[in-house]
């Protein structure tokens, strides 16, 4: 959303002549016309607009909770952004304690405000804007990307009507709005991503995995689910992700790009950090076939909507059901026509975490939940995997490999217990 072409340098105003002296008065030879009002957009316009936007729109505060102090040179004039207290703020003025403080030329105002994120690092690295402070949290004004430029336009029409100049008395509630970016943007990528996955259901089968995107420069979260039916993509972190990728933004392109053997470059090279089950990142060749025209769909369809690089969220995830309890009564059914076993093995169950104890030895075994001292084996997975052993969908050793499942001590225990629900066969 572009809020104006060119912020005008600010430049002394015209005075009027002086009255003629009077032959019979002499008038005051200094006196003079006030200043005329410029009837263009100010610095100070676009500051009324995003405390307008703040106030129409009070949950971005809790949101965002960084508070921006802006210092512009030629003219200088400080405006500040408040996202963090009360019900946020903008205005002419310096904060007490900004959280982030950005200095740059008034001249770049548009390229700070204009919603290009690849220009505005230029000149951030470039040395024209300087960033203090908390460096990454200056991505959060994205939080303004949705801002409608009329209430700038509002606000120069009613300084101009009050016969203010270009500055403008303080404003109530702060935030400028950055334009939709006309390149491709991360998430243009994910909203391919999940309309891919949204298509072809069989990902989620081949995958089998969550995967956690952590980028920087800018600073982004992203997930991918192929493990949850139906399968999902977008912003935000994921529940419980099997494994987390960080890299820089800059390297999206070779993370996506198919070229394993590059990537594996720049694992190796340090330049992507994968934690969690890092063989299972391997599990993204899932989504290799995606057809590359699904990106340029999202991106045109951002721009029609008018909406900023940092897209809404896409196909975001229900909250995940638990499957453990229920998991467990049809393991204690299944259990109560069978004998034989000896002992009690001890079950810790992850994301969401609970613990049960199943007691071979009793007649007929039973069921119960929390701890036993007198566990002799201690099994650790997570609740989909309990359910998927329960159901007979998977064995106890597929999840070794990958570090999915642990079991402490009595290991003819934890294989009776397996036996007994029938997934060993």
């Amino acid at each position: 959303m572009e809020l104006y072409k060119e912020i005008p340098q600010q430049v002394a105003k015209t005075a009027a002549k002086a009255p003629a002296k009077s032959a019979a008065a002499e008038a005051p030879a200094a006196q003079a016309a006030a200043p005329a009002v410029d009837t263009e957009v100010q610095l100070a316009d676009v500051f009324t607009g995003v405390a307008a936007y703040i106030a129409k729109n009070p949950g971005m505060v809790g949101q965002t909770k960084t508070s921006f102090q802006f210092h512009f040179h030629n003219p200088d004039q400080s405006f500040f952004i408040n996202l963090k207290d009360g019900a946020g703020s903008a205005g002419p003025g310096t904060l007490d304690a900004a959280d982030v403080t950005l200095e740059v030329d008034t001249e770049h105002g548009p390229t700070i405000f204009g919603g290009d994120m690849a220009t505005v690092q230029k000149l951030y690295f470039g040395g024209t804007l300087k960033i203090a402070g908390n460096v990454m949290a200056s991505n959060k004004l994205a939080a303004l990307a949705t801002m409608d430029k009329q209430l700038v336009e509002d606000a120069r029409k009613a300084r101009v009507a009050a016969g203010g100049g270009g500055a403008a008395a303080p404003a109530a509630s702060a935030a400028a709005a950055p334009a939709a970016s006309q390149e491709a943007t991360l998430g243009d990528l994910f909203t391919a991503i999940a309309a891919e996955i949204a298509d072809k259901p069989e990902v989620v089968a081949k995958g089998k995995t969550v995967f956690q995107f952590e980028f920087d420069n800018p600073e982004s979260s992203y997930f991918i689910d192929l493990k949850n039916a139906p399968g999902s993509a977008g912003p935000g972190k994921a529940d419980a992700a099997d494994v987390t990728i960080a890299v820089d933004t800059a390297l999206v392109g070779t993370l996506f790009g198919g070229d394993m053997a590059a990537v594996q470059k720049l694992y190796f090279g340090g330049q992507i950090k994968i934690s969690g089950n890092v063989m299972a990142s391997n599990k993204l060749a899932a989504l290799a076939g995606m057809d590359k025209s699904r990106v340029e769909k999202a991106r045109q369809a951002r721009l029609a909507a008018g909406a900023p690089a940092a897209a809404a969220p896409v196909a975001m995830k229900e909250p995940k059901k638990a499957l453990a309890a229920e998991a467990l009564a049809k393991l204690e059914a299944n259990l109560a026509g069978k004998s034989g076993g000896a002992g009690v093995v001890q079950l810790r169950v992850k994301d969401p975490d609970g613990v049960w104890s199943v007691d071979l030895g009793a007649n007929p075994p039973s069921v119960t939940q929390g701890e036993r001292s007198d566990a002799g084996a201690t099994i650790t997975l997570g609740d989909a995997q309990l359910a998927a052993l329960v159901n007979g969908e998977s064995k106890m050793r597929w999840f070794l490999p990958e570090g999915r499942t642990h079991h402490r001590r009595n290991i003819t225990l934890a294989r009776q217990l397996e036996q007994a629900t029938g997934a060993s066969k």
